[in-house]
């Protein structure tokens, strides 16, 4: 074969959006009116432990999908903003109140019931946040509330609040209409230094959001900038009409996209590969399955996905285009044998090479096969034996350049990708394949 294709020699990989591919390589499903969504302007979308979808429709419907159909509620009305409790509930921000349904009447249709909340005087939701210690934060138009026991208690009182993020340690991240304000658990902090390295007014910085990997990313009218410890840089081009940033989004996979508003853009290092452009984009969600969902202005709902079979070749580590077998083992590695390349091994990204500088006495492999002892047979060409293959003594000898992912070497010094496995290979036998004699011998890689 000229090449290899495959993900599905995986069935348990899921086809979530995977970060090291470009975006156009990702499949699209858009979704409108004629497929059933009540509303093109989407503003909201979360994930329901059954996996429905709940979405927000020209900023007054609640609105399920259940993969194939939508179904609009009657009531609530006026909806808001959406949150999941860990629980499992769903939490209905309205005009003037707002809601818990349970997580068991979330499959029902009708009249969904729930316990609602009242308000605060002249108090409209803007934003709602759970916090990893099960705290639930009310953001709203004169200030920032912490929810419990049926009761609004004031923790920032005063501005308005359009976004909350929580950071690594626990603190809350409030952006809104006094620019950027964390909440220490105790007090608020105001940082009119964040605004004034990024040449904004403090109104002008519209998200703060810590990355999984302690990156912080600021969000502003002129732009987007990162954290990383103790400095911040602006991502290039920065201050140019136009490039304004409304929110940072890290998805489940670790990817970072940056929502503006002329589309939606994916931060790859210290620069953005351009998503989506010429839609408004008012929300993005990476679902339990790894799609990622787009809420636009007037556009419907977009959905991108990983495709199911995906062309890998010599960028990704292979030795070369033809590829003559491959093999998943018990415990779902899989290895290639290349003509005249030696055998592959993929890590869930590329693929790590290993050939005759390495141990094999033969790079040109045409068979795989894992036996009960969970030893690997390697069936290269037709080559020559050695004095001693000829006499019937096997000669012994290790694979070598493995990547270092444990401390433990084999008496040779090899070290093994198996963590406290090790791999050797011998020259043992002959192997068939459809009746030809493929080899004057097998290269046997024992894992122990």
């Amino acid at each position: 074969m000229a090449c290899l294709l495959f993900l599905a020699a995986f069935p348990n990989r899921s086809f979530a959006v995977d970060p090291s591919q470009p975006f156009s390589s990702y499949l699209k499903t858009h979704l409108t009116n004629e497929d059933g969504l009540p509303a093109a302007v989407v503003q909201d979308i979360v994930q329901s432990r059954d996996g429905f979808l709940w979405l927000i429709g020209n900023g007054d419907a609640l609105t399920r999908f259940d993969g194939r159909h939508f179904y609009t509620f009657d009531q609530p009305i006026h909806v808001r903003t959406l949150a999941l409790a860990p629980d499992g509930d769903l939490w209905v921000a309205t005009r003037d109140d707002l809601e818990r349904i349970p997580a068991a009447a979330l499959n029902q249709f009708g009249n969904l019931p729930g316990v609602a909340y009242r308000l605060p005087k002249n108090n409209s939701v803007t934003c709602l946040r759970f916090s990893r210690n099960g705290a639930l934060w009310v953001g709203t138009n004169t200030g920032l509330y912490r929810f419990d026991g049926g009761a609004f208690f004031p923790a920032i009182p005063g501005p308005v609040i359009i976004r909350l993020e929580e950071a690594s340690n626990g603190h809350l991240f409030a952006v809104g209409s006094e620019g950027f304000i964390e909440w220490d658990g105790s007090q608020a902090v105001r940082h009119p230094e964040i605004a004034a390295q990024l040449g904004v007014e403090a109104d002008k910085v519209f998200d703060v959001m810590e990355d999984s990997h302690g990156v912080t990313w600021f969000c502003t009218a002129k732009g987007v900038a990162r954290r990383v410890g103790g400095s911040i840089d602006k991502v290039e081009p920065y201050g140019i009409e136009g490039r304004g940033a409304l929110q940072a989004y890290e998805d489940p996979q670790g990817s970072v996209w940056i929502r503006r508003a002329n589309g939606l853009y994916r931060a790859t290092g210290s620069s953005e590969e351009l998503a989506v452009a010429g839609i408004g984009v008012n929300y993005v969600y990476g679902d339990h399955d790894g799609d990622l969902w787009i809420a636009t202005n007037g556009d419907g709902l977009y959905r991108f996905k990983d495709r199911p079979i995906r062309m890998f070749t010599r960028p990704d580590g292979l030795p070369n285009k033809v590829v003559m077998t491959t093999l998943t083992t018990a415990e779902g590695e899989l290895w290639t044998g290349a003509n005249c390349g030696g055998i592959s091994r993929f890590d869930g990204r590329r693929f790590q090479t290993y050939n005759e500088k390495d141990g094999l006495a033969n790079s040109c492999v045409y068979a795989l096969a894992e036996d009960t002892n969970r030893d690997l047979w390697i069936g290269p060409t037709a080559a020559a034996p050695s004095a001693s293959e000829k006499a019937g003594s096997p000669s012994s000898r290790r694979l070598r350049g493995f990547p270092a992912t444990s401390s433990r070497e084999s008496s040779s010094g090899a070290i093994s990708p198996f963590g406290s496995r090790r791999i050797t290979a011998s020259q043992a036998c002959a192997m068939s394949r459809s009746g030809h004699i493929l080899s004057p011998m097998v290269c046997q890689a024992t894992i122990f």
